[in-house]
């Protein structure tokens, strides 16, 4: 089983033996709407077919909102009372709509026909409860579940996840930690929000997770190519590399910059080689194939190897890619 979730504006994704939930609260913020579509894109990518989503909106019940707007509650009807239990409801199928519209726009973008099932549950006072219930509902019927994906949220805020870890324990061995969402900046956040929850489950020293952290931390483009090194496993992983380059050359990508959707790459490759799902030696050409990409070529080729490196790599006759992405962080 595979599971992403996305916090800060609670949207959560589980995918898990042939079935993708995507659960996220029904409020008015606009990045809380934008993000239930990121989530649900997310899973239109990773779904595979045969595959079924099933979209859960969990509307927030705010019941003192429903009266402070009326000059005497006491004289309300019970048909009013009705409509206005039913607004979180309604507000949720509206949030629905927009989240099934941005799904056929991704459907059709990847000529992708993916089952959706849109399904709104009763109001709840405490949305983050209602969601944690909801997944962990999806985490006890999934037989075989080995993997969990947590993420935080806009500006690479999520610590409420860090005491979810322990909840999910019981029915994922491994919990994941991934970096914010593009447009966010907050790298470091991030990394500490997912070595806490990492820490937590692994008992590794902290201070020396974060050393690993910022030696490592090159591109977070593997947050998409992660997945689907998982469910593709190419024979030829670095052609299949390049090829997912050049796709993303072609829509537009920033000649050598490395956006905060670019370097989740490192910790899902990470990940992936522990799982033992790719060796060390794919690893490796996936890096290569990134430094080799035409437009990073030129400028990965300007930065010289630590001499220490230089020594004893087997990369030695590559530009060392690290080295590059510190120094665009460092700007």
């Amino acid at each position: 089983m595979l599971s992403f979730y996305h916090s800060g504006h609670i949207i959560g994704l589980i995918y898990c033996n042939g079935s993708v939930t995507v659960a996220f609260p029904a409020r008015c913020a606009a990045q809380d709407i934008q993000g239930a579509k990121q989530a649900m894109r997310k899973a239109i990518d990773i779904a595979q077919p045969g595959d079924k989503i099933v979209a859960l909106n969990i509307p927030k019940l705010v019941p003192e909102m429903m009266l402070s707007s009326m000059n005497d509650p006491g004289d309300a009807t019970e048909e009013t009372f009705a409509a206005l239990a039913n607004l979180p409801s309604r507000a949720g199928t509206n949030m629905q709509a927009q989240v099934k519209e941005a799904a056929e726009e991704e459907m059709k973008k990847l000529g992708k026909e993916i089952s959706v099932d849109y399904k709104v549950t009763q109001p709840s006072g405490d949305v983050k409860s209602g969601i944690l219930a909801a997944c962990k509902i999806v985490l006890q019927q999934a037989e075989g579940a080995s993997m969990l994906f947590l993420g935080p949220g806009v500006g690479g805020n999520g610590r409420e996840l860090e005491p979810w870890a322990d909840v999910y324990k019981a029915n994922a061995p491994r919990v994941l930690h991934t970096c914010p969402p593009p447009g966010s900046r907050q790298l470091q956040t991030a990394v500490q929000e997912r070595l806490v929850v990492v820490v937590r489950k692994q008992g590794v020293d902290m201070g020396e997770e974060l050393q690993k952290a910022d030696e490592h931390r090159i591109l977070e483009l593997f947050n998409d190519l992660g997945a689907s090194l998982c469910f593709h496993k190419p024979g030829d992983v670095r052609g299949f590399l390049l090829q997912e380059l050049q796709l993303r050359e072609r829509e537009g990508a920033s000649a050598g910059n490395f956006e905060d959707a670019e370097i989740k790459a490192v910790f899902n490759l990470a990940d992936l080689m522990q799982m033992g799902v790719i060796s060390e030696v794919q690893a490796r050409k996936a890096l290569l194939s990134l430094a080799n990409s035409q437009k990073q070529k030129e400028d990965v080729e300007a930065i010289e190897l630590p001499p220490e490196i230089a020594a004893a790599s087997a990369l030695s006759s590559k530009p060392k890619l690290l080295d590059k992405t510190r120094t665009n962080r460092s700007n």
